[in-house]
């Protein structure tokens, strides 16, 4: 049960670093790019809902429902992080074509 806690605190810790990543793409997307704030806003709701899924799951675990936190893990929160995990993916996507946009703009300045 103590394992299962401090597992817990552990994946704590990995949120709140990705939280911390998550803001700073925030803070540099500028506020007229509205297909960066899209995506965000898709990452954003993908995240919310597997976190749910997730906080699930680790309520399951702690109540020693294993069997039964597997099954609603396969079911229920895999689509859900898969969802999160593409529009992850689409962001670095995008802002991959931002970046090479950016300096391509930049090298035709320095011509």
């Amino acid at each position: 049960m103590r394992k299962n806690r401090n597992r817990k605190k552990g994946l704590q810790k990995i949120g709140q670093k990705y939280d911390a990543a998550f803001t700073k793409i925030l803070e540099l997307t500028p506020k007229d790019d509205t297909k960066g704030h899209d995506i965000i806003s898709k990452v954003k709701t993908a995240q919310e809902e597997a976190s749910v899924l997730n906080s699930k799951v680790l309520d399951l675990i702690l109540a020693t429902k294993n069997d039964e936190a597997v099954d609603f893990m396969n079911k229920e929160v895999r689509p859900a992080v898969r969802q999160w995990i593409n529009a992850v993916d689409a962001l670095g996507k995008y802002q991959q074509e931002r970046s090479q946009m950016r300096y391509e703009e930049a090298k035709k300045g320095l011509r």
